[in-house]
């Protein structure tokens, strides 16, 4: 909405062909769009696949970590008394110095640096909505999508994209 509302196009990479990798590592150029949606989703799905944690186990691999989960004894339980209170303009205007202007703006196409310049009238607002998103648990469809970008890695002094690649977000 607010790529359409700041008059941006909506940029988005066309995924027609991929390279498949099989357990020989032979290569199979994909083209086919029904096939091609298939090794997405389950080269995606791969990626992103639950993990099994085992915290609820006891398991020998668990009984070595569970100290390192256990809650920390010496923070003041003081320090969470106000978490759920609607952010101050000087928090959100603390947190957002603190982050890096390069980083690449979302869906919305509104990055740190555009949002370390807003006035202090809309700052207030937008802090008025985050306590609103927060205490309602209701967000924008939209704002739960990612975008998903292979970044090729080079084999052999040339640059592959195969499904090994790393994916950012």
């Amino acid at each position: 909405m607010l790529t359409f509302l700041l008059n941006r196009d909506f940029k988005k990479i066309i995924l027609d062909r991929a390279v498949k990798l099989s357990e020989d590592d032979s290569a199979t150029l994909i083209t086919d769009p029904d096939e091609l949606k298939e090794h997405c989703d389950a080269t995606f799905a791969q990626q992103f696949k639950s993990r099994q944690h085992l915290f609820d186990s006891d398991t020998d691999t668990w009984a070595q970590w569970r100290d390192e989960y256990a809650p920390l004894s010496h923070f003041n339980p003081d320090i969470y008394k106000d978490l759920t209170n609607e952010p101050t303009t000087i928090e959100w205007q603390d947190t957002i110095k603190e982050c890096n202007d390069k980083s690449a703006p979302g869906i919305s196409g509104v990055g740190f640096k555009m949002l370390k310049h807003l006035p202090t009238s809309l700052v207030r607002i937008l802090c008025k909505l985050c306590f609103l998103f927060f205490q309602t648990g209701i967000v924008s469809e939209q704002w739960k999508w990612s975008q998903m970008y292979s970044i090729p890695k080079p084999k052999d002094g040339t640059l592959t994209s195969t499904s090994h690649d790393r994916s950012y977000s």
